[in-house]
């Protein structure tokens, strides 16, 4: 047996069970780090902003966090649809841009979040003014926490399944 055989031997033999394995992530529901307090953070300054219609967000979101947004939605009361994606560093601006050019105001209410190692997964509903018209819309949001700021944010606006849902 060499000589870092027997230390792992005699580590083992002197511990009160077998050695535990380093886990791999963070159990279901468990937020690291701080992780899910910079999230909400997060939520809470985008949603200002596109509540308040303001073009740009404060931290813990910054010019350096990745955004991917995907928005479908309405664009008059014949329900034709259309979709707007914005994606990637310093973007904020062109995604609060086009909310604040297509929509007359929007209203967000969201869940507590669900938080699993760095993310935080945000669902709710977005009510939305277009033409003198209010819709209900499907809106969900996600973060990746790094530290004291947020590295990745995903942000998507959806009709809900049915017209009946639309209108409530």
């Amino acid at each position: 047996m060499t000589e870092s055989e027997a230390a792992v031997v005699s580590r083992i033999k002197s511990s009160d069970g077998p050695p535990q394995p380093q886990r791999l992530c963070a159990d279901p529901g468990e937020s690291l780090d701080g992780a899910a307090a910079t999230n909400l953070a997060a939520l809470r300054s985008l949603r200002d902003a596109i509540v308040e219609m303001r073009l740009d967000v404060a931290a813990p979101l910054d010019k350096d966090t990745v955004l991917h947004a995907s928005m479908r939605h309405y664009v008059d009361e014949t329900l034709q649809e259309t979709s707007h994606n914005v994606g990637g560093t310093g973007t904020f601006g062109k995604l609060l841009a086009y909310i604040k050019d297509t929509f007359a105001s929007v209203a967000l209410a969201t869940d507590e979040g669900l938080s699993q190692g760095h993310t935080t997964t945000f669902r709710g509903r977005a009510r939305i003014e277009l033409q003198g018209h209010v819709y209900a819309y499907l809106c969900r949001c996600g973060f990746r926490a790094s530290g004291d700021r947020v590295a990745e944010c995903w942000f998507e606006l959806a009709p809900p399944p049915t017209l009946r849902e639309l209108f409530e």
